[in-house]
C-alpha cells in the first residue's frame, strides 16, 4: 500500500490531532546515537536493582550478601535483616487498600507472600554493577503449600475467613471517616486546621463531609468535556471548534452534579431517613429524598413527580444545582405514556398558526393576536446598573463586595427566570392550541452581531446597534425556538420553519405584492396594489402561515432546513428527520404566496400527521426549588 506524503501534511489554516510531526532527536535515535536521560552523568547519583522471590509462598531460611558487598562499586545491599527504620511508618501503619490484618511492609520480614516479591535491594555506583551483584547473594527458601483453593483452606481451618466490605469498612474506613467529620466539624467551630487534623498523611478532613457523587460528577463532566473537544478536533463534532477543557474555580459557572439512579429516593411514598426526626413515610408533596443529604422541604409541590411514578415512570437521575442563592433539584425520569402521534381534535380545528417574532412584540400570530415582550431586563437596568456601579467601587476581598455580587447575581438570576417563564407559557400555548407552527429561521447570532467594527474601518451608530442587541438577547428568541422543538414532539404538532431571506414582512398577504422598501419604522403595511392597510408583523405572520399551508399541500413551496437548535447554539445535526419539513443544501428563496393566500386566519382541515412514536418513551424532567 503506497500513499503520497503530501496527503498527510498539514493543511493550509488547520491542523491535524496526532499526525506526525519533525523531532530533532529522530535521526539520533534511528541511528543509536541518542542519549536518554539515565545516560546523562550526575554528581553523586546511585543507582539500585531489586532483587526478588523465586517462591510463591514460604520463608527466607537464608540470606548471604557477602560476595556481592565484596565487590568494588558496591556500597549496600538491604535485606529484611538490616532494612532502616522509616519515620512514623513502623508505628501505626495502616494500608488503606489491604484486607483487614497486618499490612505488608516491602522488606518487613522473611515471609513470601507471593511470586515476584521484592526481598532485597542493591546499590552500587552503576546500574550494571548492581545487576551484576545482584547474581551473587546466595537465598535458600522454605517452600510452603500454595492456598489457592479459599474454599477448602476455610473448610480446614475456621478461623480463615473471608473479608467483606461491611468489615472492611468497619475495621478501616469507618475510623478514618469519623476522624474527618470531627475535623470538620472542628474547624468550621472556628478551630485552627493544624491542630485539628495533625496526621500530614490527609491534608482534606473535609473530604469526607462531601457526597462521593459530587466529586465523581465533577469527573464525568470532564471526560465528556474531553471527549467533545476530541471530536471536534478530528471532525467528527459539527459546529465551531471546542477548546480544550479549562479548571472552572467554584462559582464561575452553575455549580451542580447529578445522582444516578438507583440512589435517587422520590418524593412522597418514600421512608424518611433513620435519625430524621420524623417518622415514617413522606406523605405530603412538599419534600424530597436527596442521597447523602436526605429529607429536605422544596418550595415547588412534587405532585407531579409522584404522579408520573405512580403510571410507572422510573426515576434516571437527579440533578442539584445552584444559582442565584437558589438551590434546585431537577429529575430525570423515563415516563411510559406513549407520546401522542398526532394533532388532537382541537389541534385539527385550529390548524395552522404563523409566528412572527420580533423585538417590540414577542410574537404575532396570523390569528390576529399579538403577543407582547415582557422585556425583562430593560425591567431592571436601571437597578442593575445601579449595583454594578456600587461593585466597581468596592475593594477586592471584602465582605461589602461579596455582598454586591450575591445581590447581581440574584437579580441576573430573577431576569433569567422571568424570561424563561414567559416563553414556556407562549410555546406551550401553541405546541398544544394548533396542529402546526410555522416560524422564519432567524439567525439570531447574526442579528447580535456587533458593529463596532476595527480602527481601520470603525462601524457605525455602534450605540444604536448595541442597545438592539440587548432586546434582541433579552426577548430570548433562540429559546423560544428550542421549547418549540421538542414541545411539539410531546403534544403531536409540528414545527415549520421558513427560510430566513423570505419577504415575509414586504409581501403582501392579500394579492402577494413585495415592496421593494420597507424601513424598520414603519409598523404599518400599507399596499400599493390592493390598498390593504394590515399591522406589518401580523401581515408577516400571515404569509409566513400560508406559505407553510402550501409547502405542507405540495405546492412546491422550499421550507427552511429544519435544524434543532442545541443549547450552545452550535445546530448539530440529530437522529430523526429534521422538524422543520424537507431538507435542501444550501440557501434558496421561498416563492411569495400567490394571490390570495392567506386572507383567512383559519386553516382548513388538517390531514397529515407527524413520524410516528407510537410506544416511544419520552424522558421528561420536572424541576424543584429546594429551600
Amino acid at each position: 500500500m503506497t500513499s503520497n506524503i503530501q496527503d498527510f501534511r498539514r493543511p493550509e489554516g488547520g491542523r491535524y490531532v496526532g499526525s506526525a510531526q519533525r523531532r530533532i532527536d529522530g535521526k539520533l535515535k534511528v541511528t543509536g546515537g541518542a542519549r536518554y536521560a539515565g545516560e546523562f552523568p550526575a554528581p553523586g547519583l546511585t543507582f539500585g536493582y531489586v532483587i526478588c522471590s523465586e517462591i510463591a509462598h514460604g520463608r527466607i531460611t537464608r540470606i548471604d550478601t557477602s560476595a556481592a558487598e565484596a565487590v568494588p562499586g558496591v556500597i549496600k545491599v538491604l535485606t529484611h535483616l538490616n532494612r532502616p527504620k522509616v519515620a512514623d511508618e513502623d508505628k501505626k501503619y495502616q494500608d488503606q487498600t489491604a484486607p483487614p490484618g497486618s499490612p505488608m511492609r516491602a522488606l518487613g520480614d522473611d515471609r513470601i507472600a507471593y511470586s515476584g516479591q521484592p526481598i532485597g535491594l542493591v546499590v552500587a555506583e552503576t546500574f550494571e554493577l548492581a545487576r551484576y551483584a545482584a547474581t551473587l547473594v546466595e537465598i535458600e527458601y522454605e517452600s510452603w503449600p500454595h492456598k489457592s483453593d479459599l474454599k477448602a483452606e476455610r473448610a480446614a481451618d475456621p478461623t480463615l475467613r473471608v473479608a467483606s466490605y461491611q468489615s472492611y469498612s468497619t475495621a478501616h474506613l469507618t475510623p478514618l471517616i469519623r476522624r474527618h467529620r470531627e475535623a470538620a466539624a472542628a474547624i468550621a467551630a472556628g478551630a485552627d486546621p493544624a491542630e485539628a487534623w495533625t496526621d500530614e498523611r490527609y491534608a482534606e478532613p473535609w473530604m469526607h463531609t462531601v457526597p462521593r457523587r459530587v466529586l465523581v460528577s465533577g469527573l464525568q463532566n470532564a471526560a465528556k468535556a474531553t471527549e467533545n473537544w476530541m471530536a471536534s478536533a478530528s471532525g467528527t463534532r459539527a459546529g465551531a471548534r471546542v477548546g480544550l477543557p479549562r479548571f472552572k474555580k467554584k462559582g464561575r459557572s452553575r455549580d451542580s452534579f447529578t445522582i444516578p439512579a438507583p440512589e435517587v429516593i422520590g418524593a412522597a411514598g418514600t421512608p424518611y431517613k433513620r435519625g430524621e426526626p420524623r417518622r415514617g413515610v413522606i406523605t405530603d408533596h412538599r419534600h424530597l429524598r436527596l442521597a447523602s443529604l436526605g429529607t429536605i422541604r422544596t418550595y415547588d409541590k412534587t405532585s407531579r413527580l409522584v404522579r408520573a411514578c405512580r403510571r410507572g415512570a422510573q426515576i434516571r437521575s437527579m440533578t442539584i444545582s445552584q444559582a442565584g442563592g437558589r438551590w434546585y433539584a431537577s429529575i430525570l425520569v423515563a415516563d411510559p405514556t406513549p407520546i401522542r402521534t398526532g394533532p388532537s381534535r382541537r389541534q385539527r380545528a385550529n390548524g395552522a398558526v404563523g409566528v412572527d417574532l420580533g423585538v417590540k412584540h414577542l410574537a404575532a400570530l396570523s390569528t390576529g393576536e399579538v403577543i407582547d415582550n415582557g422585556r425583562p431586563g430593560a425591567r431592571q437596568a436601571a437597578r442593575l446598573t445601579r449595583l454594578q456601579r456600587a461593585y466597581a467601587r468596592t475593594q477586592p476581598g471584602s465582605n461589602r463586595r461579596e455582598r454586591v455580587r450575591r445581590q447581581i447575581a440574584a437579580l441576573q438570576h430573577g431576569i433569567a427566570l422571568r424570561r424563561a417563564g414567559l416563553l414556556h407559557q407562549v410555546s406551550t400555548r401553541l405546541a398544544t392550541d394548533f396542529a402546526v407552527v410555522a416560524l422564519e429561521d432567524l439567525n439570531v447570532a447574526g442579528m447580535t452581531r456587533s458593529a463596532r467594527g476595527t480602527l481601520e474601518a470603525p462601524g457605525r451608530n455602534v450605540a444604536a446597534k448595541s442597545g438592539l442587541n440587548r432586546a434582541i438577547l433579552d426577548a430570548g428568541l433562540g429559546m423560544l425556538r428550542r421549547q418549540l422543538d421538542y414541545k411539539t414532539s410531546w403534544a403531536g404538532s409540528q414545527v415549520k420553519m421558513i427560510d430566513r431571506f423570505a419577504p415575509s414582512s414586504k409581501a403582501c398577504s392579500r394579492c402577494g405584492t413585495v415592496k421593494s422598501t420597507l424601513s424598520l419604522a414603519e409598523r404599518t403595511f400599507e399596499c400599493e396594489a390592493c390598498h390593504l392597510v394590515i399591522d406589518r408583523d401580523v401581515n408577516a405572520a400571515i404569509n409566513i402561515r400560508a406559505w407553510a399551508v402550501q409547502e405542507e399541500r405540495g405546492a412546491g413551496v422550499e421550507l427552511a432546513r429544519g435544524r434543532r437548535e442545541s443549547r450552545n447554539g452550535r445546530g448539530a445535526a440529530v437522529s430523526g428527520p429534521p422538524s422543520g419539513g424537507a431538507a435542501r443544501q444550501g440557501r434558496g428563496s421561498v416563492k411569495p404566496a400567490p394571490q390570495g393566500v392567506g386572507m383567512s386566519s383559519r386553516a382548513t382541515g388538517w390531514s397529515s400527521q407527524p413520524p410516528s412514536t407510537e410506544g416511544e418513551s419520552a424522558e421528561r424532567g420536572a424541576s424543584a426549588l429546594a429551600r
